[in-house]
Order: C-alpha cells, then sequence, then structure tokens
C-alpha cells in the first residue's frame, strides 16, 4: 500500500507538470506551481526539492535520477521528452504510465484482501469460542 501511495503522488506530479507546460509556463515554476496543487505535503516537499535542482542548471532527467522521487522507469521517456521538445507530452504519458501500474496494483489488493480478511475473522472466531469453552470444559472433565 505505500507504494501506491507513492506512485498516486507521482502520478499527481506528472499529471500537473504536463498540463502546465503544455501552457509554457516555465519547468522550474510549473514545479512549483504543481507542488501548491498535490494533496500529499511529501509530494510538495519533493516538488520544492526538484525546483530547486532545476534552478541550479540541473536537467529535468538528472534531478529525477538523483531525487528518486518518481519511478526510474518513467526517465528514458522524460529523457526522449526534453530531448524532442516535447516534455509536456512525455510527462502525460508518464503519469498515463503509473496510473496504469496503480490499477493493477489495487486491483491485485481488491483480490487478496476481502479472502485474508475473511480467513483472520475466522481464526479470531474459532479462539473466541474456544477461549469460551475451554473452562467448561475443564470443568465437566473435572467432575467425572
Amino acid at each position: 500500500p505505500g507504494a501506491v501511495w507513492h506512485w498516486s503522488g507521482g502520478a499527481e506530479i506528472l499529471g500537473g507538470l504536463g498540463l502546465l507546460l503544455q501552457y509554457r509556463v516555465p519547468l522550474p515554476e510549473a514545479v512549483r506551481l504543481t507542488a501548491g496543487g498535490v494533496t500529499a505535503a511529501y509530494v510538495a516537499d519533493q516538488c520544492h526539492k526538484l525546483a530547486a535542482r532545476l534552478d541550479g542548471g540541473t536537467s529535468l532527467t538528472m534531478s529525477l535520477v538523483r531525487l528518486r522521487t518518481l519511478p526510474l522507469s518513467i526517465v528514458p521517456l522524460v529523457r526522449w521528452g526534453e530531448q524532442h521538445d516535447a516534455l509536456d507530452d512525455a510527462l502525460r504519458a508518464a503519469a498515463e504510465l503509473i496510473e496504469g501500474r496503480l490499477r493493477s496494483r489495487t486491483h491485485v489488493l481488491a483480490q487478496i484482501v476481502p479472502p485474508l480478511v475473511f480467513v483472520i475473522v475466522g481464526v479470531s472466531l474459532a479462539s473466541a469460542i474456544m477461549a469460551l469453552f475451554m473452562p467448561l470444559i475443564s470443568l465437566i472433565q473435572g467432575l467425572s
């Protein structure tokens, strides 16, 4: 579940950046604006660190590699976007990629969690019943 929350923040960053870059907002400013629009404080903090690196002249690709805020699997896509002046499209494609991963992970969780909860409740219930009847069984054995 931790990875799911982390990746959802990453998809949020990428989608926001892609949208702002589409309207020609400069990259460091777009990152700062994205930080103001994300829901998780950790993600916003990572955006501010990313903006500071960009202000220092580091490329987005190298900043992502050094910070490891987002999954490294999107780095080639971001590099391609920087090299071909299509960073907004590359970031939106990366957001879709991460959202696809999120959907598959949440689908797996939705398949695994209900049976697991059922087993845990069953074992707990069986333990409670045994704990209630053990003194009674012990008393009956003591009388005979």
